[in-house]
């Protein structure tokens, strides 16, 4: 970092280092209502570099401006009722929901935060304690990653005060239906289900407090924002409006639109239309304006010409009492391209019975398509950073398994045969099986031509390597 000139350093101990100066100090000598910084932020003028989560892409580095991170703070503010209250803090700060939709927003109107220690809401007394922390400080608020709300409603209340709460807010990805019905029966409260991007600098729609709440609704755009559902074509440009209830790409605009990302080489596809930011979500919005979110456009599962909405399904896992997490992903199929699959987190001492579960769900998808051709039980769905289902490790897991299966009674005297699939710069993914023992060019023929008929109608590439 050439251009870095001071380090500012809380609670210092022992002498100064060169470039720092004492925090405590120098806040010290402002005086209480305002910092004496003498600087005047323009709007355009660059804040700060977020990088995007990368769940579905590479990394980049969105550049903020003064005007987005203030509109956001601005935005929650005015929208969730922190009222000058403590917030349980969880998020990390590197990201946008951290450091912008909450800590921003709470501690410039005057709030503060509660924070959960190093790991946030992963430590491991956090979710079970959660409603202990609600009775002792009193948040007005619990925000948190779907994941993290879904387990909390799970925790016993016992007893404790909950009365200051006011809401349930949630968003980095779809809450489950399911999940703010529990919170409405339970405890009473609304489930406000935020929807955003770090390229809108956190929350763009949400539920207006004086609107109908309809659960599994991202709600509306927050004021002096917009928000349309387009039809794109591959360079990711607009050729067309959707209309009312029909699924497409979502497109954002507003006062939070990035200014864009530090490397431009980034920014192809970025926009649907000058202004309009492309989420890479799919989504309708109804005949009353609110937003749907349907899934991620990478994440629909392609069967045969037939496209399966993953949230449909994974809703449905969610409706099930014993089932505390569910994602689904598409699996490789030679004839069908991909099959849907789910992994299902059990909740803590519930073991379940996977016919069960299966007839459950079966009775409950909409169209038979959808129904999961595998379940597979995991003690933990992998998470994100921030708690977010990370689906990429899932469908390498699924692909893992499915080519287990595929190269099941391959036979050869005195052959070592083992798999896996991993991530590929060219590629995307790339089967590799690794053979030893097998030198005789006659059998390695015979191996190659039958794993070649097993695996070339897949999509993924695939090679053999000879150890």
């Amino acid at each position: 970092m050439p251009d870095l000139t001071t380090v500012l350093v809380v609670h210092p101990t022992g002498a100064h280092a060169a470039g720092t100066r004492d925090f405590d100090a120098a806040l010290a000598a402002c005086p209480a209502d305002r910092l004496t910084s003498n600087r005047a932020p323009r709007f355009d003028d660059l804040a700060g570099y977020f990088h995007t989560g990368g769940t579905t892409g590479t990394p980049k580095l969105v550049r903020h401006t003064h005007g987005n991170q203030v509109y956001q703070a601005w935005a929650m503010g005015l929208m969730l009722p922190f009222e000058r209250q403590a917030l349980l803090f969880g998020l990390p700060l590197f990201h946008v929901g951290g450091a912008l939709t909450q800590a921003l927003s709470v501690l410039s109107g005057g709030g503060s935060l509660v924070t959960l220690g190093p790991a946030g809401w992963r430590e491991p007394l956090a979710i079970p304690q959660v409603w202990r922390l609600v009775e002792r400080y009193r948040p007005s608020v619990l925000a948190a990653v779907p994941t993290v709300v879904a387990a909390a409603i799970q925790v016993p209340v016992n007893g404790a005060d909950v009365s200051s709460l006011r809401c349930a807010a949630a968003g980095g990805s779809a809450v489950p239906v399911a999940v703010g019905r529990a919170y409405q029966q339970e405890l009473g409260l609304p489930m406000i289900e935020v929807y955003g991007m770090t390229e809108t600098s956190g929350v763009l729609t949400m539920a207006y407090s004086d609107r109908p709440l309809r659960l599994g609704s991202a709600g509306h755009a927050l004021p002096y924002s917009r928000v349309r559902t387009v039809k794109v074509d591959g360079e990711g440009r607009v050729v067309g409006e959707c209309k009312p209830n029909e699924i497409g790409v979502i497109a954002m605009a507003g006062p939070g639109v990035f200014a864009g990302y530090l490397d431009a080489a980034h920014a192809q596809g970025a926009f649907v239309e000058p202004g309009w930011v492309n989420s890479g979500d799919l989504g309708r919005i109804d005949e009353e304006g609110f937003l749907w979110i349907t899934g991620r456009a990478k994440d629909l599962i392609i069967r045969g010409s037939h496209n399966i909405d993953p949230v449909a399904i994974e809703e449905v896992f969610f409706q099930h009492p014993g089932v505390a997490l569910a994602a689904v992903v598409g699996e490789p199929d030679a004839h069908a391209g991909e099959l849907p699959v789910a992994f299902v987190q059990p909740r803590p001492g519930v073991t379940l019975d996977a016919a069960e579960l299966m007839a459950f769900v079966r009775e409950r998808t909409p169209e038979r398509a959808a129904v999961p051709v595998q379940l597979y039980f995991t003690d933990a769905i992998p998470l994100t950073a921030v708690g977010k289902v990370f689906k990429p490790a899932l469908r390498l897991d699924a692909m893992q398994r499915a080519v287990g299966r595929l190269l099941e009674g391959l036979a050869s005297p005195g052959a070592q045969i083992v798999h896996e699939v991993g991530q590929h710069a060219e590629h995307g993914n790339l089967i590799t099986v690794r053979i030893g023992g097998v030198d005789d060019s006659d059998a390695r023929e015979t191996l190659t031509r039958q794993i070649g008929a097993r695996l070339d109608p897949l999509t993924t590439r695939s090679e053999i390597v000879w150890d």
